[in-house]
């Protein structure tokens, strides 16, 4: 599998792990495990953390690979499907949205409220926490200043003020450090994989055609060349409706609020040299993390699970 490393909320791939067959993965779409009523207010979304410790946290580097240990693999498999059991005992109405095994031993659940205290006490369950949520990004006072400041400065043309020059990364490219054979993941809104910078064909019209929840002959392409919408687009973890605190995972991860674009560009970006320039590390490949509806939050459960992914973007190890 390939492994890729964390860099703020920008994941950088930077080595690869050796691939691990195993056991069936709880990482189940709503239609599986909800049913189409009005759900109760009373529920909550919630993470179970195990006793055993995380794989990559007992995983080995061989020769620049991550190998992880199947007799650890085993336990945390075996850990995790006996609480899932006691779970399933303890009451009908908690369903598991995911496990995660690489950089956390946790389940990811949906229960009624008044049932955290025996769920805290199952035998395997270190703790129970409430699922946290996370604003998105807000364009503060400074830095919109400092985007009317750089859109004066293109409007006169491409300098050393609003380019790579700025920062210095121009004596890197030339030295041939472009970021080849790099591959960045971006947990963020998700990329605009149809805009001309990042490998797209950078029309409006193509990009207004496409069903975000649906796949699309534009994704993958050369520069975004994967990635997963873990949320959909009406999630938003802390809205009153309890219905859109539930992720509901598809395989299109367009980015419907332009965040994660903008990351992408500055990270990787492919400019014309007038209009636009390049970013830090034009070469790099990318894939589009997405956690973020259009509107709204996002939450643990589904940055952790762009975690997992980061670290096993085949997601066979499990």
């Amino acid at each position: 599998m390939k492994r890729i490393s964390l860099l703020l909320l920008v994941l950088v791939l930077t080595s690869s792990c050796a691939p691990k067959n195993g056991s069936h993965k709880y990482s189940l779409l709503l239609g599986d495990i909800f049913s189409t009523r009005q759900q109760s207010s009373t529920l909550y979304v919630g993470l179970i953390q195990l006793q055993l410790p995380a794989l990559l946290s007992q995983a080995q580097m061989v020769d620049g690979k991550a190998v992880i240990d199947e007799a650890n693999k085993t336990a945390i498999l075996a850990e995790q499907e006996a609480v899932i059991q006691s779970l399933k005992d303890l009451s009908p109405d908690i369903k598991i949205l995911s496990t995660y095994k690489l950089v956390l031993n946790a389940i990811a659940f949906v229960a009624p409220s008044d049932l955290s205290d025996k769920i805290s006490k199952i035998v395997g369950v270190s703790k129970v926490i409430e699922n946290t949520n996370f604003e998105r990004p807000k364009v503060s006072s400074t830095e919109k200043k400092l985007s009317e400041l750089t859109n004066s400065l293109v409007a006169q043309g491409l300098n050393d003020h609003n380019t790579v020059t700025f920062i210095g990364a121009d004596l890197l490219h030339k030295a041939g450090i472009t970021g080849l054979g790099m591959r960045v993941g971006i947990i963020d809104t998700g990329i605009d994989y149809t805009h001309a910078m990042l490998g797209g064909p950078g029309k409006k019209e193509i990009y207004d055609s496409i069903n975000p929840s649906k796949s699309t002959e534009f994704f993958p392409n050369q520069k975004v060349i994967g990635g997963v919408d873990f949320v959909g687009t009406d999630y938003s973890s802390g809205d009153v409706d309890f219905d859109k605190n539930v992720p509901k995972r598809d395989a299109n991860p367009l980015d419907e609020a332009g965040h994660g674009s903008h990351v992408s560009g500055t990270v990787a970006g492919l400019g014309d040299g007038i209009n636009s320039y390049s970013g830090v590390a034009p070469d790099a490949k990318l894939y589009a993390l997405k956690v973020f509806g259009k509107e709204g939050s996002t939450s643990d459960v589904v940055v952790i699970e762009a975690l997992e992914y980061a670290a096993d973007p085949s997601e066979k190890n499990d």
